[in-house]
């Protein structure tokens, strides 16, 4: 029987090199463990990057849909504020929001993310001064959002006037 060669043509120190790649035994010494850390090592990055996609998959809250279109109002003044407020084509309603005081003005979708409310309208003396009229009118915009509250909502804000505390206005706050 003859056996065949399997380094035919190469030289020592080639086939020590091809050997020690395999994990065989080189010259004697011990097995090497360099193919196999490279497979482990390969093999441990591959499930740790599968667990980490699986668990961030997992972890990702879904999309909440949108179910309301909010506004959210707070008076940063020190006095009582009366406004009155239209919702698309309905009747002006007289409200009044305190110092401090946060209110939220809500439409429910008809049906989910559908990101369409009817106009706000928002109407208030502006000038503080007794006797002194200035009515100011803005349309205010909603924002879609799963639940119906303050925190919610688009956010405005009753302020002074920088530098004249006998006036206010509305302002948008986020």
């Amino acid at each position: 029987m003859r056996l065949r060669r399997r380094n035919r043509g190469r030289s020592i120190m080639q086939s020590r090199v091809a050997l020690h790649g395999r994990g065989c035994t080189v010259a004697g010494g011990a097995p090497s463990t360099r193919k196999v850390r490279n497979m482990s090592t390969h093999r441990s990055t591959i499930l740790g990057l599968l667990a980490l996609g699986f668990l961030a998959a997992r972890a990702a809250p879904a999309a909440a849909a949108d179910r309301f279109g909010v506004i959210g109002l707070t008076n940063r003044t020190n006095i009582t504020v009366n406004f009155r407020y239209k919702v698309g084509d309905g009747p002006w309603v007289n409200k009044r929001i305190a110092p401090g005081e946060k209110l939220w003005f809500s439409h429910r979708y008809t049906r989910i993310n559908e990101d369409r409310s009817p106009t706000f309208y928002i109407r208030f003396d502006s000038d503080l001064r007794f006797g002194k009229d200035f009515r100011t009118e803005y349309k205010l915009q909603r924002r879609a959002a799963v639940g119906q509250s303050y925190e919610y909502g688009k956010k405005y804000a009753f302020e002074y006037e920088r530098g004249d505390r006998n006036f206010i206005d509305l302002k948008s706050i986020d």
